[in-house]
């Protein structure tokens, strides 16, 4: 898979592609100011972006390969189709998290939303 660090290299479809385009710019930014120390597993370097309950994991290739989304709402996982283009499906292995009849744009734009509000929102106390 070829290293992808922009979404502008990327081509969405599916119902949820405006959803997964706006989830991958969000990660873009994250990749380039926020990248923490990967994890090994197995020949692959993964790194994780999230909270609690919005987590967001890549792999070396960053957006090129599978693009794990794991939520309190469910999970969905992004991958590059036959056709070269980024698509989405639930996850609903429940050994993952993931549930039966959850929203794929629901999760994917409140993930976006999160991240953004995680690493950027500034809060006063």
């Amino acid at each position: 898979m070829p290293v992808i660090e922009t979404a502008a290299q990327c081509t969405f479809k599916g119902d949820h592609a405006q959803a997964t385009e706006t989830l991958y710019k969000t990660l873009e930014r994250l990749w380039k100011e926020h990248r923490t120390s990967p994890t090994r597993a197995g020949d692959e370097l993964v790194y994780a972006f999230g909270s609690l309950d919005y987590v967001v994991v890549v792999n070396q290739d960053v957006l090129g390969a599978l693009v794990e989304v794991k939520t309190k709402l469910g999970n969905v996982d992004c991958f590059i189709d036959e056709d070269g283009a980024i698509s989405t499906r639930l996850n609903t292995d429940a050994k993952e998290g993931g549930r039966e009849g959850a929203d794929p744009r629901l999760i994917l734009d409140n993930t976006a939303r999160a991240l953004e509000d995680y690493y950027y929102k500034k809060r006063l106390i």
